[in-house]
């Protein structure tokens, strides 16, 4: 999307007041909220408008802070929207501080949408999206919630204690198939999940890689419950990630799925070591619904959890990093580092939300970082469907039980 040519004012809400900009005349005006609700019959026709999520795209609730209008405002202003030639995007609030430091400024109701705008102009494949005029989560995102809260529950169980990863049926399975996901794993998914590594020699006391890859799955100690070679858990295989991606397919433990619906309470009986199915239709979900709902894979997720964690934060990074030192020879890659920076903490520094000197990416490792993300998710997804074809092959047809009627 063209953004630079297309987007016509950028608006902020606050408090008490919101701050609008306009492009073409590259001035920024303060308006109040009424002012905001009127803007579809202010506006020339074929304005585009952007505003964060969190301003006009979540209703007003008791507990809000950065939410102004109430469901009806809303409604209503999406209405006009529509019937006066305009165009209405959101954006997402979490990549605002991102847009601060792209413009090198702090974090401000007046300066956010013009940094807003300047960094869609520069970015224009950034996430955005239209809104929505139905506010109620939908059966399916109901069922997404629960299915990523038990997701979280397995893999922090899964984690602790003295027995990590080989306390569940979902552990068993893996280490019962290491070897066949090893063979249909593309050369860069076994890179990204730790089934191999590049060799290293030490040669006049200096480590140094080799070029050859080698095999890193099991230690040469067998777990005494499964019989099997253990995981090698220190050596570089990201069980973690691993784990996060199997156990959204396999149940690790005996459950039961419980939601409460208008229409009734839907439960599902789980059993371990069978495929975990969606719910609501008694099938394994698609890579859609994994992607949105409970890896979180969008700008707009909120409270990713522990498998996001799992794949993102102690995975993705350590792979990126890799990439960028490794391929493109960036030796001083420091993945510590975000796309848009980090706001100073220091007393003296933090009520002026200023972005802390070098914690941003550089224009260059920004589009490496956005280059090898995109390649990493690639490879969850290969891990993702490859355990899914097992399941579905393994998967009875009446896999949907009795208890999984809505009472």
């Amino acid at each position: 999307m063209d953004w630079k040519n297309k987007i016509t004012h950028v608006l902020d809400c606050g408090c008490s007041s919101a701050t609008i900009y306009d492009v073409k005349k590259d001035e920024t005006e303060k308006i109040n909220h009424a002012d905001v609700l009127n803007l579809p019959s202010w506006l020339p026709e074929g304005s585009v408008l952007v505003v964060e999520n969190a301003h006009m795209g979540v209703e007003k609730t008791d507990r809000s802070k950065a939410q102004v209008f109430t469901r009806e405002q809303l409604i209503e202003f999406y209405t006009a929207v529509e019937l006066n030639g305009l165009e209405l995007w959101l954006f997402p609030q979490q990549s605002t501080p991102r847009a601060c430091a792209y413009a090198g400024v702090g974090k401000d109701d007046w300066t956010d949408p013009k940094s807003i705008y300047n960094l869609l102009s520069d970015f224009p494949n950034t996430s955005m999206r239209k809104p929505s005029k139905v506010f109620d989560p939908s059966p399916r995102l109901i069922e997404q919630w629960e299915f990523k809260a038990w997701t979280n529950v397995f893999c922090d169980h899964a984690r602790s204690g003295a027995s990590a990863y080989e306390n569940d049926a979902t552990c068993e399975w893996i280490v019962d198939n290491l070897d066949s996901l090893c063979e249909r794993m593309s050369h860069g998914c076994k890179e990204f999940f730790g089934f191999i590594k590049e060799e290293e020699k030490t040669i006049n006391g200096v480590k140094q890689k080799t070029g050859a890859w080698i095999e890193n799955r099991f230690t040469s100690k067998k777990h005494e419950k499964f019989g099997k070679l253990k995981w090698n858990t220190g050596g570089g295989l990201s069980t973690n990630a691993i784990y996060s991606v199997a156990c959204t397919l396999i149940t690790p433990k005996d459950h039961t799925f419980e939601t409460k619906l208008e229409t009734g309470t839907v439960k599902y009986k789980y059993e371990a070591g069978q495929p975990r199915v969606r719910p609501y239709t008694g099938e394994l979900a698609g890579w859609d619904y994994m992607k949105s709902g409970v890896f979180c894979m969008s700008p707009f997720h909120r409270r990713g959890g522990t498998a996001r964690s799992n794949l993102y934060y102690h995975t993705m990074r350590k792979f990126v990093k890799n990439r960028i030192v490794n391929v493109d020879g960036i030796t001083g890659f420091d993945y510590t580092k975000c796309r848009g920076g980090y706001f100073e903490t220091s007393k003296e520094l933090k009520k002026e939300r200023l972005i802390k000197p070098n914690s941003r990416f550089s224009p260059e490792e920004d589009k490496l970082f956005r280059k090898y993300r995109k390649e990493g998710t690639g490879y969850i997804k290969e891990l993702w469907s490859l355990i899914k074809q097992d399941m579905q092959s393994c998967q009875v047809v009446s896999s949907r039980n009795e208890s999984a009627l809505i009472v």
